[in-house]
């Protein structure tokens, strides 16, 4: 074979290897381009952006529930606006004379839901205020620790349960001294307005063991035609109303025992 021959047949198996070699680079590149393993040096580089921050009331120390929120308490501090809560305190006199409504863990973002003015930290519910039931109280064998149960036996003969296994805190003359929340306040003077309406008449019972279950609550009360139901009974005394504890009387002469 010639001399030139040969130097065209390394020519053509150069250029065919340059050919395939070219070729499988492009769809190797091609390939990691789209995979995400190489970035196409063509598209310009995006820089994270810089998020936009605000200041917020952050808690430097625990605060436990009820305690009196103090400014040394708080400082403010950048947070992404992206990462707080819409409703997150700014300023750190929007917690003048306020308290933590739940414990608040430091570093935690400080929300309006977390603040509690003074006068609403117990759940009006909860407060347990006296009530005085006045009458003979099962023949008068009731005293001082003893439990009772005050039911509405309605004309038709039906008895409903409106106060469920209260202890007798106190006797005062024929009064009985009784611990009620709101909620059993406005159910046993709705029955007395019952009572009062001739739809029926209230009785106590005792119960005989203090081990004995507490009886379900039933009562619900009814629509009285033509009479308005008060929020206190009849027999409020003027210096009981004027404190926190509050006295009401009710009748409940024919009580039973349990």
């Amino acid at each position: 074979m010639s001399r030139g021959k040969q130097q065209f047949l390394i020519f053509m198996f150069g250029f065919i290897v340059a050919g395939l070699l070219s070729v499988g680079g492009y769809f190797l590149y091609n390939h990691l381009l789209n995979t995400g393993r190489i970035q196409d040096v063509s598209l310009p580089v995006q820089q994270p952006e810089t998020p936009k921050m605000t200041k917020v009331l952050i808690a430097i120390q625990g605060v436990g529930k009820g305690d009196e929120l103090k400014p040394e308490y708080f400082e403010l501090k950048d947070r992404p606006i992206a990462d707080i809560p819409l409703n997150s305190l700014i300023d750190v006199n929007m917690i003048e004379g306020k308290r933590a409504a739940s414990v608040i863990d430091a570093n935690s973002i400080l929300t309006d839901s977390m603040l509690i003015s003074p006068n609403n930290l117990y759940d009006p519910e909860d407060r347990l205020k006296d009530y005085a039931l006045q009458g003979y109280l099962v023949a008068n064998t009731v005293k001082a620790g003893d439990w009772i149960d005050i039911e509405l036996v309605r004309s038709n003969g039906d008895t409903f349960t409106v106060l469920s296994k209260k202890q007798v805190t106190q006797l005062i003359d024929n009064k009985a001294i009784i611990k009620v929340t709101t909620n059993e306040r406005h159910l046993i003077n709705h029955a007395i307005a019952e009572q009062s309406a001739g739809m029926g008449h209230i009785e106590s019972l005792l119960y005989l063991d203090e081990s004995q279950p507490a009886s379900e609550v039933n009562y619900v009360p009814e629509k009285i035609a033509d009479q308005q139901i008060k929020t206190d009974s009849p027999g409020v005394s003027a210096p009981a109303a004027q404190n926190t504890q509050q006295q009401d009387l009710v009748d409940t002469s024919g009580g039973k025992s349990r």
